[in-house]
């Protein structure tokens, strides 16, 4: 099965070729983190989608981070000033 995924920063698209038998070695991705190492970020996903890899609870629970508060930032404080 092929898939694509856009990142929309980047604005690419990466083609992802998905094979349900033997997804652990036989899949294959365009995204340079593909390119560097064995799996990527693209090929979990779907494998997970699919319900060919679970997740573990542990994995799950771990918060991924805090959004911006509203408004605007505030101002930070010159560096290195010795009063």
């Amino acid at each position: 099965m092929r898939f694509y995924t856009y990142n929309a920063q980047m604005k690419k698209i990466w083609v992802v070729n998905f094979l349900k038998a033997n997804w652990e070695s036989e899949s294959t991705c365009s995204c340079p983190v593909f390119l560097k190492s064995i799996i990527c970020k693209h090929i979990i996903g779907l494998a997970i989608k699919l319900n060919l890899y679970e997740v573990c609870s542990e994995a799950k629970s771990v918060p991924i981070g805090q959004k911006r508060k509203r408004g605007r930032p505030i101002k930070a404080s010159a560096a290195l000033i010795v009063d």
